[in-house]
């Protein structure tokens, strides 16, 4: 008998326990602990630090430089030649 009353007991603690973390996720405050953490979202007034590598932060903030080399600019020169700026932006729209 002794043993279903601890037993008992000790599933009246886990129950309690379990209501305790129910009322605390149900909490306006978990809520938007939670939504911050899922949209990457800050109040105002609060900082953020941003712990990378070096080599992932120069990825990100290097100026993005796009070099076409002699013949692929001459090629792309020939093939607007002659075209007019509607033409070119029609073409640079919808690759027509």
């Amino acid at each position: 008998m002794r043993e279903i009353w601890d037993s008992n007991t000790e599933f009246r603690e886990k129950i309690a326990y379990g209501l305790d973390i129910v009322a605390y996720k149900n909490t306006s405050a978990y809520k938007n602990k939670r939504i911050k953490q899922e949209q990457w979202m800050k109040n105002k007034g609060e900082q953020v630090l941003y712990i990378t590598t070096e080599a992932d932060y120069n990825k990100f903030t290097a100026p993005y430089k796009l070099e076409l080399s002699d013949i692929e600019q001459e090629e792309i020169d020939d093939e607007l030649e002659g075209l007019t700026n509607i033409q070119k932006w029609n073409r640079f729209l919808f690759g027509n």
